[in-house]
């Protein structure tokens, strides 16, 4: 469970990374952050868990 949420912390920090970085059109803020961790739960956590679990 903690792979999955660090994982997920992982996938919304590269999305605000990315907009500071380069910002672009931000119409849904909270569904972008909420799509971000959960693909960043899938990949990340799946690759810390496989890693570390």
């Amino acid at each position: 469970m903690l792979y999955f949420f660090l994982g997920a912390l992982i996938g919304m920090g590269q999305m605000l990374w990315r907009f500071i970085r380069k910002p672009f059109d931000m119409n849904n803020p909270v569904q972008g952050f909420a799509f971000s961790a959960a693909l960043g739960a899938a990949s990340y956590g799946t690759i810390l868990w496989l890693i570390f679990g």
